[in-house]
């Protein structure tokens, strides 16, 4: 049976972000959750929806603070250049030693949220198609450890692109997807190496988690993956 492993996620609400000295400990805080013994640092993304750290500052802070617990995003949406995307959690992953999860989603559908991706000049409706691209498009630049890479998709290209520097972990982050349609717990299954509940009620994450067991088994995956 695996362990079980308690993470906490660093404050992310406004008048903690905006009001208060919160900011300027960042780095405190993530050592003292260290100290305390959670086993991983969590940060959310949100940019204009609502008053946010960026997220992979706020844990390369907190990375130059701790040594041992892992970092995770919780979670990144679309809304970077793949390349961009796929450096900055190079970098970090090599900053930490190796500690990253890279925990990604679509953003949840709502009039707030929509905004956040027209103001990036993104159209809300191609949020999937940009997820599962970015996802193939870090997977392979990592995969690479130098070497160019082309792809061509639907929403980005790329043509002899090479990443440097490398991730510390050999394939790059771990990619977990947070979801809960059908279609994206067999994805979660087949090609990921986590899976974040967005209802974590018993029912519902049992039969999620039987999902993408079934997906993984399916797609011949070991269960430690």
């Amino acid at each position: 049976m695996t362990a079980l492993k308690v993470g906490i996620v660093l404050p992310g609400r406004e008048a903690v972000v905006d009001e208060g000295p919160y900011p300027a400990n960042l780095a405190s805080i993530a050592a003292l959750a260290e100290e305390s013994g959670f086993d991983s640092i969590w940060a959310g993304e949100s940019p204009l929806a609502r008053s946010r750290m960026n997220p992979l500052l706020a844990l390369a802070a907190a990375s130059s603070a701790t040594e041992r617990v892992q970092l995770g995003t919780a979670v990144l949406m679309p809304l970077r250049a793949p390349v961009h995307l796929a450096h900055e959690l190079a970098c970090l992953d090599r900053i930490s030693g190796g500690r990253v999860i890279a925990g990604i989603g679509s953003g949840f559908a709502s009039p707030a949220t929509e905004r956040e991706f027209a103001n990036y000049g993104l159209d809300f409706a191609t949020r999937f198609g940009r997820m599962r691209e970015t996802v193939e498009i870090c997977q392979a630049l990592w995969a690479a450890r130098g070497e160019p890479v082309s792809y061509q998709g639907k929403h980005y290209r790329l043509q002899d692109a090479a990443l440097l520097p490398l991730p510390h972990q050999p394939q790059g982050p771990p990619l977990w997807i947070a979801h809960s349609g059908p279609q994206m717990l067999r994805r979660a299954g087949r090609g990921f190496d986590g899976w974040m509940p967005t209802s974590t009620t018993p029912e519902n994450y049992g039969a999620g988690w039987e999902q993408v067991t079934a997906a993984r088994e399916e797609a011949g995956r070991p269960a430690e993956a």
